[in-house]
This record gives C-alpha cells, sequence and structure tokens, in this order.
C-alpha cells in the first residue's frame, strides 16, 4: 500500500485554504440574491446547495485518486459522493424555489432516510466487493435516478408526498435520519480498506452533512441557533469532504513522485552497472587476446627457446589479473615496479603480432598493479587498433615527483576537431571500431591513483599520450 496511505496526510495549511474557498461563496451567496442578505434561514437553506456542490467537486478528487492508485475504496468514495450530492442539491434546490414544500411535508426526511439507507448498503457492498465499472459514471447514473425521482415526485402537481401525514411521522423519520447518519458515520470510521489517517474525517463529514438535512427538514425549527447550527454543518462537512479529497490526490501525487525517483535511481544503478560490466568487458577481451596468442604460439613452437619463459611469464600474470577481473577483486594501492608491469605487457603485445618498443627505466610507483596495467594495455590496444604499426614506450622521471610514461604511435593521430573530446565516455572518431570507452576509463583510472593522462600536442605524426604517476622510491 502507498505510504501517503498509512500516514496522516492533514495538512493545516491546506485546510485553512479550503475553508476560505468554502467560506466564499457561503458568505457571498445570500448576500447577492436580491432581498436574502439578512434573512438568515434563507442563508442555510443556500448553504444546502453549495454544501453540496462542495461535496460534488470532492467527488472529482476522489475519482482522480481512483485514476492514479487504483484504490477501490476511492471508486466508492466516488459513487456515493456523486450520488448523495445529486440527492442534496435537488433537495435544497426545490427547498429554496418553493420553501413551503420542504416546511410542511415529510417527503424530505424520508427522502434523506432512504438515501442514507442507500449510502449505508454502499459502506457495506465496499467492504467485500470491487467495482467493475467506472465509478463516475454508475454514481451519475444512481445520482441522475435518485434526482429524477425527486422532480417526477414534486414538481408535476407542486405538493409533495405524505404532506397529509400526522407531524409524528415527521419526528420518526427524523429519528430514523438521526440513527442512519450515525451508522454510517461508524462504519465509515471501521472501515478496513480506508486509510487510517481519513475514516476519522469522512466519518466527521458525513455526521456533519446528515446533521445539516436533519436541520432543514420539518418539522422545521425556530430561532437563531438552528439556522447558525444548519449553516455551520454544512460548511464544516463540505469544508472537510474537500479537504479529504485533495490530501487523498495530493499523497498520490507525492507517491507517484516518490515512485518515479525510485524508479530513476534504480534505473541509473542499472545503467552503472551496465557500464561497470562494459568496462570489465572492454578489459577482459584485451586480455584473453594477449593470453590466447601467446598460446597459440607456445602449442605450435614458433617461438624461440629464450622467449618462451617470458611468454610463460606473461600467461601466469595475465591468467591472474583475468581471475581478479571476473571475481571483481580490487588491489590496493602498493609499491609497483614499473619494468616488470611493462615488460607482461610489451611480451603479451608482441606476441599479438605487434611492434612495440620499450627501454626499462628502474621506476618504481605508488599505484595499484591492476589499474596501471589496464591504463597501458588501453593506450596499446588503441593505437594498433587505429592504424599504428609500431608503438614507443618512454618512461621519465616528471616534475613534482611524478613519472611520466609516453605511449606514442605512427598511426594516423587523433583528428582536430575530437581532441577536446577524446575522452568523454562513448566518444569515438568517424573511423573508430572500438566502443568509445576505453580512454575515459584509462583516464579515470588515472586520477585515482593520483595521476593524470593527457593527450600530448599534435607535434609529430600519430598520436601521444602521457600518464603521470606518482613516483614512489626503493626503501
Amino acid at each position: 500500500m502507498p505510504s501517503s496511505l498509512n500516514r496522516s496526510a492533514w495538512s493545516p495549511g491546506g485546510t485553512m485554504l479550503v475553508a476560505a474557498f468554502v467560506a466564499a461563496p457561503l458568505v457571498a451567496v445570500p448576500l447577492l440574491m436580491p432581498g436574502a442578505g439578512i434573512e438568515l434561514d434563507h442563508a442555510a437553506r443556500t448553504a444546502g446547495v453549495l454544501a453540496f456542490t462542495i461535496i460534488l467537486l470532492s467527488s472529482a478528487f476522489f475519482y482522480l485518486h481512483f485514476r492514479l492508485t487504483s484504490a477501490h475504496f476511492s471508486a466508492w468514495l466516488t459513487v456515493g459522493s456523486i450520488a448523495w450530492s445529486f440527492h442534496g442539491l435537488t433537495l435544497s434546490a426545490l427547498a429554496i424555489v418553493e420553501p413551503a414544500l420542504s416546511t410542511k411535508s415529510t417527503y424530505f426526511t424520508g427522502a434523506d432516510l432512504a438515501v442514507g439507507i442507500g449510502l449505508l448498503v454502499l459502506v457495506r457492498v465496499s467492504e467485500h466487493h470491487t467495482l467493475q465499472i467506472d465509478p463516475a459514471a454508475l454514481g451519475v447514473i444512481l445520482g441522475m435516478v435518485v434526482a429524477a425521482a425527486h422532480l417526477c415526485l414534486v414538481m408535476p402537481s407542486g405538493v409533495t408526498p405524505g404532506s397529509d401525514l400526522p407531524p409524528v411521522f415527521a419526528g420518526i423519520a427524523s429519528v430514523g435520519l438521526l440513527l442512519t447518519g450515525v451508522l454510517v458515520a461508524v462504519h465509515l470510521y471501521r472501515l478496513d480498506t480506508l486509510p487510517r489517517w481519513c475514516r476519522g474525517p469522512i466519518a466527521f463529514a458525513v455526521l456533519a452533512v446528515f446533521a445539516n438535512r436533519l436541520l432543514s427538514n420539518p418539522p422545521p425549527p425556530s430561532g437563531l441557533l438552528p439556522d447558525v447550527l444548519e449553516i455551520l454543518c454544512a460548511y464544516v462537512g463540505a469544508v472537510v469532504f474537500c479537504q479529504t479529497g485533495l490530501e487523498l490526490v495530493r499523497g498520490a501525487i507525492r507517491d507517484d513522485r516518490r515512485a518515479i525517483a525510485t524508479l530513476h535511481h534504480r534505473l541509473m544503478d542499472v545503467e552503472e552497472e551496465a557500464r561497470r560490466d562494459r568496462e570489465r568487458l572492454h578489459e577482459v577481451k584485451g586480455t584473453i587476446a594477449s593470453i590466447a596468442s601467446a598460446s597459440r604460439l607456445i602449442s605450435v613452437g614458433s617461438v624461440a627457446t629464450e622467449q618462451r619463459p617470458g611468454l610463460e611469464l606473461m600467461l601466469a600474470q595475465e591468467s591472474q589479473r583475468l581471475d581478479r577481473m571476473l571475481r571483481g577483486d580490487v588491489q590496493q594501492d602498493r609499491l609497483v615496479e614499473l619494468d616488470p608491469l611493462l615488460r607482461t605487457l610489451v611480451v603479451g603485445q608482441r606476441a599479438r603480432g605487434h611492434d612495440v618498443h620499450w627501454v626499462p627505466s628502474g621506476l618504481c610507483l605508488r599505484a595499484v598493479p591492476d589499474q596501471v596495467t589496464e591504463i597501458l594495455s588501453i593506450l596499446l590496444d588503441n593505437a594498433f587498433r587505429h592504424g599504428a604499426t609500431s608503438t614507443c614506450i618512454t618512461t621519465v622521471t616528471g616534475p613534482s615527483g611524478m613519472a611520466a610514461l609516453s605511449v606514442a604511435d605512427d598511426g594516423p593521430g587523433v583528428e582536430e576537431h575530437l581532441r577536446d573530446m577524446i575522452f568523454e565516455y562513448e566518444r569515438r572518431g568517424p573511423r573508430s571500431e572500438g566502443q568509445g570507452i576505453g580512454l575515459s576509463v584509462a583516464r579515470r583510472l588515472a586520477a585515482q591513483n593520483g595521476g593524470e593522462l593527457t593527450l600530448d600536442p599534435p607535434d609529430r605524426r600519430g598520436a601521444s599520450f602521457t600518464l603521470l604517476l606518482p613516483v614512489e622510491s626503493r626503501r
């Protein structure tokens, strides 16, 4: 269940705003109607119309919540509030047009009682059944049937049914209406399908509207207090109904935004994992190529006797590095002798038929060995993939205690328009057959080891990259 359904979503600020919104027409309409500005009883009758109009608006919020969440309790709230609004609007409008109709007949009280019983049945049914049709359509159909029944019974003769019944029947109907309103409110409060936070407000709003209907029906109480109570009940019921519907929609929107944000984060995690897998596969392919070439040379016996130990050592070291990559083992930075590391790489490249020139330097670095190997392997593979026939690795001690490893080739070089973006992820030239991820990975690994990878100025044929890494002295 969405989190907004399990916690209180009641907003004091929102309640004040809704209260002002509902109060404006309740105050303005009676004052704007000719001759009604100081008639409190007329204002009380008008309050019923406005209250049920607000409840009808609330049903739109319930319906929107249903469309956003598919919560079946919202569907039943939509049906009940729409049908009830049609009933209340019809009777309230009739009471305004013909005040005598509501003061001389038990029909209005009986009609409220019948609809109240219908609402009680609706609440009980909602506990065990799910609507299979559109709730707004069902609510409108039920509401139109109820409104049409009222108009057919009242309008043709202008006399409401039950006008000739003794007053005692009006009293009995009023007691029945009061009990029905209490039962509906109690059942709503105990309804498990409703979110906890909105059970109380919905039950309270229903009780307030039932009280408004009770005060507006015969025998009509006279005096200032009953009129004020009638207006107050209509106002409070409308405010609470509207605020509850609004908070349900706001909660659903918050949940949807939170779900979208969570989905976005999960998607980013998946993309990051896919990116790491692509980078790992990129390096695995190069390592396997070197291992396969060296194995083939050894198996066919086409390698000189003095070169065989170097190839076997390269096979062992690259196989171990491949195993660490596949298992996800991460080495810690330590003292790294650069010459053995480069010798393994050079032997592997030469086993693949690549011409690599290198002179040992005797330097030591403070770095992660596998990451330095990966950086240099990317640079060498890129050189030969892009048309180089020969590559030269030079190593010098640079400024500020940094070792500068230069990897230069005799290929076509880097096109001018790509020089500023060559290290961007998945950036590659039109002639490139690679994936455009190697140099981006290499620069990131260089930074992680306290160094830097740069593209040298185009002052010579081919491409030249310089890797700066911290020098470490032997102890």
